[in-house]
């Protein structure tokens, strides 16, 4: 074990101290259990709150759980370690025609990670959440290791899946994988000029596998809410695919470079340059799904003081009014986002008692830290969403107060009781006292 002081969230609002244990499969877990402290699983730390930091106390890093144990080519189900991450999983399989099920917007996230939170991506309406892909768990508990799926140990499973880590620590897992994919999108890219606009564009295009929105909150033209909608799926094409590099950004800026001044120049051009796209074209896969990929270390563009990630979901009954009122605060309070994203989940239901995703349309911005301006500004959003029955993603979360967690998440009180009574993190700390 080390102990160790850092940044161990993408959000970089703070430093915290932690004392490291990197089990492999063969470890002896007692180790961690003589230990006073309370512990935490941790995978790459992507999360962009306080869900994966546990201060002054121990993280069980899946570093070292990286292995491929299993594959089945004829099917496409693979056991792995929790600690394989999804880029790993697409060079080994992806030749081979197997595709991550459901993915998120980076490649770099493990498989535990994953399954802590449940991630969602462009293709929830047909897939669901990464959780329905999931066959079998092997958790690794304080009082032994349980082996979870939808039939032995269910109600583990259920609580596993979107729990954050807090259920004990995944040592592997089975998951199935996306048969008959390539490197290759068939992409369009589609102009809207409001929240309006948007739900009808994403309506008619349900039949795509793959859909999600950029959406644009500087513009303070009447047509607020304008954006680009993409859409895509799976092509075959005999095109080699080159590998790109990555450009780094090699430190931390002193001060944050993303200002609303910059920020509607990037949006003015991102937004003409899409919309002269008049033809679907086929892109390869890190371009559709990764683009923030391209650039290592984005959040350090955000300064010392770091930044916020906003994800709420909306009900779709109420979902164009709420997200009006919720744009058009983000656009008052001068919301210099360098990334905003409107999609819309589907009705499939995850098994994740804690699962945040659910028929509606989600909201994510991303927001500087300007200290207690922003954190009003997102109470102010909690409330919206908390009065249209929707909920914050708490794995974006780094300030969620303890009352809009209950109301967001009433189910809480029925997960609560697989709690590992060994783990802990500074998010449940935090909205359970």
């Amino acid at each position: 074990m080390k102990e160790t002081e850092g940044y161990f969230s993408w959000g970089r609002l703070k430093k915290t101290t932690h004392t490291i244990f990197e089990p492999t499969l063969s470890s002896d877990f007692n180790r961690i259990l003589d230990q006073s402290r309370p512990w935490l699983p941790y995978g790459r730390g992507l999360s962009y709150g306080d869900v994966c930091t546990n201060n002054r106390n121990i993280l069980v890093s899946t570093r070292n759980l990286c292995e491929f144990i299993e594959f089945d080519a004829t099917t496409g189900l693979l056991k792995c370690g929790a600690g394989v991450r999804f880029d790993q999983i697409i060079d080994a399989f992806l030749p081979l025609g197997f595709f991550i099920p459901v993915t998120l917007g980076t490649k770099r996230v493990t498989v535990g990670g994953a399954i802590a939170n449940d991630v969602h991506g462009k293709n929830h309406h047909i897939s669901g959440t990464f959780g329905c892909h999931v066959r079998e768990i092997g958790l690794q508990r304080s009082d032994g290791v349980f082996v979870c799926s939808p039939n032995k140990n269910v109600d583990l499973f259920r609580a596993t899946i979107g729990g954050m880590g807090l259920t004990g620590l995944i040592l592997w897992a089975q998951i199935q994988l996306q048969p008959g994919c390539s490197p290759w999108i068939r992409a369009e890219w589609i102009p809207f000029h409001n929240v309006n606009e948007y739900l009808d564009l994403s309506q008619q295009s349900k039949m795509y596998e793959h859909t999600a929105g950029w959406i644009d909150l500087l513009n303070l033209s009447n047509g607020m809410g304008r954006g680009i909608l993409f859409r895509g799926a799976f092509e075959a094409s005999p095109r080699h695919l080159k590998r790109k590099m990555s450009l780094p950004i090699p430190f931390e800026m002193p001060n944050s470079l993303v200002q609303p001044w910059n920020m509607k120049l990037f949006n003015d051009f991102y937004f003409w340059s899409n919309s002269k796209r008049k033809l679907a074209k086929l892109v390869d896969y890190n371009s559709f799904f990764f683009p923030l990929d391209a650039l290592l270390n984005w959040n350090r563009m955000y300064g010392r003081r770091g930044f916020f990630q906003y994800q709420c979901v909306i009900p779709l009954p109420s979902s164009q009014n709420v997200l009006g009122k919720l744009i058009a605060i983000l656009r008052d309070n001068h919301a210099s986002s360098f990334l905003g994203v409107i999609k819309t989940f589907g009705s499939i239901v995850s098994p994740g008692v804690l699962s945040f995703p659910k028929e509606g349309v989600t909201l994510s911005v991303d927001l500087p830290n300007e200290g207690h301006q922003t954190l009003n500004l997102m109470n102010r959003l909690d409330n919206l969403v908390a009065d249209s029955g929707g909920a914050v993603y708490p794995a974006k979360d780094a300030r969620m107060q303890k009352q809009h967690f209950e109301i967001f998440f009433p189910q809480f009180s029925e997960f609560s009781r697989w709690i590992d009574p060994h783990v802990s993190s500074d998010f449940l700390k935090r909205v359970t006292s």
